[in-house]
């Protein structure tokens, strides 16, 4: 309380915000880029399950929920962060204020909110996990351990695990964040701080809903390290089964059609691709930070904090991107409905063209010189042409031929 009357002199009116009214105000720039690719990126992941339930062939019947709940979970995750949370991060200081929906639901909404965003990026994981155990089974052809697996009881007993595991990695931050009265009071340094970083200056409002790390206290590393700890786990037995399910589909290449053994193959790859995106986007980033920090002495930039905010906002996204462009149906879907709307977009200047081309019926002219004949030919008409394509016109579909000149009858003096 002393740091709030000792710098009320900075509270202005611009950062006096309480939760009912923060939708209200207008956003920071930073702010509004983190909502437009939020906004992007739920479009993107709702198309992808309009794909999977349109695009999907027969033989993905069984395996299609597991891809549409991947997908949800990572809107899900992608949502808690951009709309929910919408943190304005305080750095040097270990904390951010929240301006998002959880905001409105005060300090115990944001530390919700927390738990939420790690409860969702969990469940992606242990949901890629799930993916992994259905390709293994129909890899294995062991039809009992298949037949439990998609049974209702099978699929009941797997989301437990997934919800237990989700619930042990994020409920123990409920209790590793706070408003930020003691770190802000032992963090800051006016007379330097404020100055060198003025967007601290939202510090001094009493009202703002923070979440921050006391990062001097043990049991925050003690959860971190276990965090991390899981995390590794899972990825190396994730790893572990998709080598298990690509060596046994190269041994039993026999028994698939070219189709088949092509789709298993992608299908495994998209998941362990997916399986690094975290690596990428979440560990690599705040890693390279920390160490930066640590090894050369430097406090955390405002900069280093927006990046970290938009790799995680970016990773979902990569994965839609990724099950787009690795399973063959999707994709050829995708690019089916990107033509025709390119070709709706072109209508006017192909119909143009098309008329063009209609209303040309003269035989192709060819201008006979000593050395060779040009000739111009629409494409359009089943007259064969001898010799090598110059050129084509994009816009007419016209193909420009050279034909040596002994090959060509001489052009009358009336043409």
């Amino acid at each position: 309380m002393q740091l709030y009357s000792s710098y009320s002199c900075y509270s202005h009116s611009q950062w006096l915000v309480s939760p009912e009214s923060m939708l209200l105000s207008p956003l920071e720039p930073f702010e509004l880029f983190l909502l437009t690719i939020t906004l992007a990126s739920l479009a993107l992941q709702l198309y992808v399950i309009w794909v999977i339930y349109h695009a999907s062939p027969g033989s993905m019947r069984d395996y299609r929920p597991y891809l549409t709940r991947l997908t949800a979970w990572d809107a899900i995750f992608t949502a808690f962060i951009g709309i929910g949370l919408q943190p304005s991060v305080m750095f040097p200081l270990s904390g951010a204020i929240v301006r998002g929906l959880f905001a409105t639901m005060g300090q115990q909404g944001a530390y919700i909110g927390l738990v939420a965003v790690f409860f969702a990026g969990a469940q992606v994981l242990t949901t890629q996990c799930d993916c992994l155990i259905f390709r293994l089974a129909v890899i294995l052809r062991v039809e009992g351990f298949y037949k439990g697996l998609i049974s209702k009881r099978g699929s009941l007993i797997c989301r437990a695990i997934d919800i237990s595991i989700g619930l042990a990695f994020s409920l123990p931050m409920y209790w590793c964040v706070d408003n930020g009265t003691v770190e802000v009071a032992v963090q800051l340094d006016p007379e330097h701080d404020l100055v060198k970083y003025p967007y601290l200056l939202a510090l001094t409002d009493a009202s703002a809903v923070r979440l921050f790390l006391d990062l001097t206290a043990s049991s925050i590393w003690a959860y971190a390290g276990c965090l991390l700890a899981g995390f590794a786990l899972l990825e190396a037995v994730c790893f572990a089964m998709g080598y298990t399910i690509v060596r046994v589909l190269r041994q039993n290449a026999h028994c698939f059609t070219a189709r088949t053994y092509r789709m298993h193959m992608q299908l495994t790859v998209l998941v362990a691709l997916q399986l690094a995106s975290p690596v990428l986007y979440i560990v690599l980033p705040i890693s390279m930070v920390c160490l930066y920090s640590v090894f050369y002495c430097q406090r955390l930039s405002l900069t280093a904090g927006q990046v970290g905010i938009t790799a995680m906002a970016l990773y979902a996204t990569n994965n839609s991107l990724l099950t787009l462009c690795f399973v063959t149906p999707y994709r050829r879907y995708t690019m089916k409905k990107m033509r025709k709307i390119v070709l709706s977009l072109m209508g006017p200047t192909l119909r143009l063209c098309r008329g063009v081309i209609r209303t040309e019926h003269k035989p192709s002219l060819a201008v006979v010189t000593d050395a060779s004949t040009i000739q111009i030919k629409f494409t359009n008409r089943s007259e064969e042409t001898v010799g090598s394509s110059l050129g084509r016109c994009s816009m007419c579909s016209v193909s420009v031929v050279e034909r040596r000149a002994s090959a060509l009858p001489a052009i009358p003096p009336s043409l």
